[in-house]
Order: C-alpha cells, then structure tokens, then sequence
C-alpha cells in the first residue's frame, strides 16, 4: 500500500553534499591557502630543486625549486576565476536569450535557436582554442571564449522551463488581469524556471575548469612564472619518471574540483526532475 509519503519530492541528493563540502574546501585553499604554507610560489631554490614530498615541502618542489603545494594553492585561483567568470557570462547571455525565445516563440524563438546552433557547432575547447590564437591567450579571452561558446547550452535549458510553464494556468490568468510581459516573466516564470539552469550551470563551471586546463597545458593560459593547474601539468612532462608528483597534485586538484562541480550540478538536476 503507498504511504502519503510515496509522492513527496525527494531529499537533495548526498551527492550535492558531498560536492559542495569539495568545492568550498578547494575555493577555501585556492583563496587562502598561500598564506598558511612558509614557502612563496614564486621563491627559487635551486639546490632544492625537484626535491620529493617532505615535511618541509609537502607536495615536493619543481624543477627551480619552488614550492609545488603553495603553487598549487595559488594555481586554483586562476582556474576557478575563469571557471566561475566564464559561467556567469554565459548566464548572462543564455537567461536573456533563452527567456526571449520560450516566452514569445514564433520568430524570435527561430532566430535565437538559429544563431544558438551557430555556437553549438564549434566544440567548446576547439572553439575556445581558436578565440584564444585569433584575439591572444590572456585569461580575460578565455573567460569570454568560453563564455561565448557556452550560453547556448543554457539558453536551451532555460527556453524548455520558460515554454512549459508559460502554459501552466496561473500565468494565462496573470494575462487575463493584464499583467505587463516583463511583470509575467520576471515575477512568475523566472522564479520557477531558473533552477534547472543554475544547475546545469554548475556542471559548466566544472567543464570550462577542464577546458582552461586544456588549454593551459598547451601554452595558452597564464604566462610564467604564474601558475595554473593546466600550466603546473604542462611543466611536469618533461619530467616523467624522475619527478612524478609534480604531475600528481595539479591533476588530483584538477579532477577533485570538476567532480565537486559535477555532483553538485548532477544531484541537483535529479533532485528537480530534469535529469
């Protein structure tokens, strides 16, 4: 026999929890954690140079002696900053454009879906490459590139939510008593809709961190001796064999940080239904 509890909304998934507590410890060491090591980022030594994990250099040192676990800290800066900025600028073109296209349909709905498949045709770190080569590989050009080449993923999320409950009868009634367009979609549809955005949101941040690895690792992120995750890879090749964990904790920070993300954006689409 089903209980009156059988139809209830789930409980937020275990995996929302678990990713949040990886990406606040993460963001927490990336802001601060510089100024808990002794060591500077930036401080050479060469008679320490690739030295392996100890007491005194927990994640060992790189080839010109420099701390490796305060440059990872500070590494997790710029991969987050871009993560994050780049997923706000696709929030802020996709919410619009996707709002626009769900709500009024017809015309607008055909070119904004149109020029959406435009950007939809060039893969996200290929196209980020080629914004990167064609306008210089500052961090500023690939927070936009991606960006760019993202806000149609939302914008598609957010035109499905806004279509189907603009049908729903409390907004054909806030019609009916002659409610303006932006009182309707600001007041009544945004509020309801915006959820399976924000969280297909989150899974972007942890694909464009990947992506700014990417493309770090290929010489297009930050200029030395600046670190990045993506930069920190790049510099261990050479390496290999001799120095293993100069390549072991960018990457583990790397993959710690995308899955916080992931579980996030994935729990929270299971726990709103849009899986």
């Amino acid at each position: 026999m089903a209980t009156a509890n059988s139809t209830s909304k789930p409980k937020q998934p275990l995996r929302v929890t678990v990713g949040a507590v990886l990406i606040v410890t993460i963001s927490f060491l990336a802001l601060f954690g510089v100024y808990l090591t002794p060591h500077s980022p930036y401080s050479q030594n060469l008679s320490q140079a690739l030295s392996p994990p100890s007491l005194n250099h927990p994640f060992g040192t790189d080839v010109l002696g420099r701390d490796v676990l305060a440059r990872t800290f500070l590494g997790g800066r710029f991969s987050l900053a871009v993560g994050i900025l780049s997923v706000f600028l696709m929030l802020a073109i996709g919410l619009p454009a996707g709002g626009l296209s769900g709500y009024f349909s017809g015309w607008i709905d055909a070119l904004i879906m149109r020029l959406a498949d435009f950007f939809l045709s060039f893969p996200l770190v290929i196209g980020a490459l080629l914004f990167a080569v064609a306008f210089g590989h500052r961090p500023i050009n690939l927070t936009i590139a991606f960006g760019l080449l993202g806000w149609p993923y939302i914008a598609r999320i957010f035109r499905s939510s806004v279509a189907k409950i603009k049908q729903l009868e409390y907004i054909e009634a806030a019609r009916l008593v002659g409610a303006s367009h932006p009182r309707i979609i600001f007041l009544h549809i945004l509020p309801n809709a915006i959820a399976p955005a924000l969280a297909y949101a989150c899974l972007m941040v942890g694909m464009a961190i990947a992506g700014e690895s990417i493309l770090s690792f290929l010489g297009l992120g930050l200029s030395p001796p600046h670190p990045s995750w993506g930069t920190m890879l790049a510099e261990s090749i050479g390496q290999v064999g001799v120095a293993n964990w100069l390549m072991y904790f960018p990457g583990l920070s790397i993959t710690i940080t995308v899955l916080g993300f992931t579980l996030i954006g994935d729990g929270w689409q299971v726990y709103l239904g849009h899986e």
